[in-house]
């Protein structure tokens, strides 16, 4: 347990808490932090990035921070399939975070006690409360600053407290900072972009970040690792951006004139495609070309071509309807489709055969295409499949045990392995139904003369876990049923029960031979191997190997021909004759016979 247990503040995200955690109870850094409280991290550096997303299992700090996993998880970014993240009422693109280099404000973090989230933003490059420039270095050595820093609190702390001074900004470079922060706090935003005069926090870094990348296309013809640049790097580089929506829409149509005059394709000579590959594919086919920013760039966009894009094959052969139509495509290629699915086309190959996805032919001799809304469908349904070690794993069985199971059809299965495909699918909502049946048939205690017994010990006596599953399934077993929480599909919340006392009938155990005898069950097998008593080995499944059973007849031989000493009245000694015991041939009691029968 740490000295001091900080309460999460309002809107601070889980490393600014790390931080601060660090720095109020003397850790190095997060790390430090980390590995102290028994979280798991793959090696030296931080995991910022599954950290701000909740991905790291922070339960054992959360109990160590006397915090609820809930209260943790308030400090997390929420993410979705199409890269956007959600930070209480903030929403953002997933590209518009840079956690490579995190920047700071000294003041802030003293009055605040944290980092403002609006500061992981690349966009965000100055602080507007103190008009000054993030800082994403040490001022005196000029280090590069990371979150795992050490003692950055405390450094953070004099340096706000030192004669340190920050240059004063330019105020035109801070006017993206100051939109940013407008459109967080709700202020009367100054954008005035035309055509769009309510724009969201969303939207504005969507269409900052299209034109950081399109620019720098434009002067350097290659892409740009907008996350690995300085904070005094992006200054400009955000300034420049923001020029684009401040003369708008001359300075989109000023770029996309560049573009027209130097064609982004080598392919071809003219067109839509030749001049504006990469850009016309952001726009009608990207990540979010569904927002309102894309929808209002592609709008001024469809403007540029009608109105002034010179290139003749555009009147001639592309209408504005076949725009519209590949911004909603009924129809996926292959390639698109794998890119959707994230899988290779053998993995294509193997969901038409299995019939998951269905093979179109929009014309005799073209290549195969499918339909959207199946791909997405798809898509949704791999969600929550599982491969065969993945079903094992939650299972807690091994894979040979699993493949025993799904060749069964205990559980029924979305793909098979053929001759043409190696490996399953099986659909975890299955596991969980039939988990939830079996929970049904179970017993909530066992009879009396049962006792447990594994899913091993039942396979050491011949019983294969397929075989113990279907009698479960058919009542021939006896189970119960002790829920776990942390791993509800596992098959070892079933025990099962075995009759201890199950034996063929006309026969006895020797342990029940003994108890009617009232003799040790020692004694009941020095008779049998004596030859006293006679024996049958039976398999009763109570064990692997077949025991050893007394038929009734044999015992009832022996009360009526042999006699025990206590069953001999003391008068009546002198009639019988010592046969076996002690002293005669070292058995274990004294066994007597009558002496007419002696021979």
């Amino acid at each position: 347990m740490f000295i001091a247990r900080p309460k999460p503040k309002a809107n601070e995200h889980i490393l600014s808490y790390l931080i601060r955690l660090s720095g109020l109870n003397g850790y190095k850094n997060p790390i430090q932090v980390l590995r102290c409280s028994g979280v798991l991290i793959a090696n030296n550096r931080l995991p910022t990035t599954s950290l701000l997303l909740g991905k790291t299992d922070l339960r054992p700090l959360a109990t160590l921070c006397t915090l609820s996993p809930r209260e943790f998880q308030k400090m997390t970014v929420q993410s979705s399939q199409d890269g956007t993240l959600r930070f209480n009422s903030l929403e953002f693109p997933a590209q518009s975070v840079g956690l490579n280099r995190p920047k700071f404000c000294p003041q802030c973090f003293i009055e605040l006690g944290y980092q403002p989230v609006h500061h992981l933003f690349l966009a965000t490059t100055h602080c507007t409360k103190h008009s000054t420039v993030l800082l994403d270095c040490l001022p005196d050595t000029n280090t590069r600053l990371t979150w795992a820093t050490p003692y950055l609190a405390r450094k953070l702390e004099w340096i706000a407290k030192s004669e340190y001074t920050p240059s004063n900004p330019d105020p035109q470079e801070q006017e993206v900072s100051n939109a940013i922060h407008q459109l967080i706090t709700n202020e009367p935003s100054t954008l005035g972009i035309e055509g769009l005069p309510e724009v969201t926090l969303f939207d504005f870094l969507l269409l900052l970040h299209f034109f950081v990348k399109f620019h720098h296309r434009m002067i350097a013809n290659s892409a740009l690792r907008l996350k690995t640049n300085s904070n005094k790097d992006l200054i400009p580089i955000f300034s420049i951006a923001f020029n684009y929506l401040k003369d708008w829409p001359h300075g989109y149509y000023s770029l996309l004139q560049h573009f027209e005059s130097s064609p982004m394709s080598r392919r071809g000579k003219e067109g839509i495609r030749h001049c504006f590959r990469d850009l016309y594919d952001d726009l009608y086919t990207g990540s979010f070309y569904i927002s309102n920013a894309y929808s209002f760039l592609r709008y001024w966009f469809e403007n540029y071509l009608k109105d002034k894009y010179s290139s003749s094959s555009f009147s001639s052969s592309i209408s504005r309807t076949t725009l519209q139509i590949h911004k909603s495509a009924q129809y996926l290629s292959k390639k698109t489709s794998m890119q959707l699915l994230q899988c290779s086309s053998s993995r294509i190959n193997v969901y038409v055969r299995q019939e998951l996805l269905k093979e179109h032919f929009l014309t005799r001799g073209l290549h195969a295409v499918f339909l959207r809304e199946e791909i997405l469908e798809l898509k949704e349904n791999l969600a929550h499949y599982l491969s065969l070690s993945e079903a094992a794993s939650a299972l807690q069985i091994s894979n040979y045990q699993a493949r025993q199971v799904f060749s069964a059809d205990v559980i029924q299965h979305i793909i098979k392995p053929d001759d043409l495909n190696r490996d399953w699918l099986i659909d975890a909502e299955e596991i969980n139904n039939w988990i939830s049946h079996l929970q049904q048939l179970a017993c909530k205690r066992f009879p009396k003369g049962y006792k447990k017994a594994t899913f091993k010990q039942l396979q050491l006596r011949g019983e294969s876990i397929t075989m113990t599953i279907k009698k479960m399934l058919q009542r021939e077993h006896l189970f119960t049923f002790t829920p776990e929480k942390s791993q509800p599909l596992n098959l070892y919340q079933f025990t099962i029960g075995v009759d201890s006392f199950f034996q063929p009938e006309g026969y006895l155990s020797p342990y029940q031979a003994a108890h009617q005898l009232g003799v040790s069950i020692n004694a009941i097998y020095d008779f049998l191997q004596r030859g006293f008593l006679k024996y049958e080995c039976h398999n009763t499944g109570r064990t692997a190997r077949p025991i050893k059973l007394i038929p009734t007849s044999s015992l009832s031989v022996f009360t009526t021909t042999y006699a025990l000493k206590h069953q001999i009245p003391r008068h009546l000694m002198n009639k019988y004759r010592l046969i076996s015991g002690p002293k005669i041939n070292s058995g274990i009691i004294n066994l007597y016979s009558p002496k007419a029968i002696c021979p």
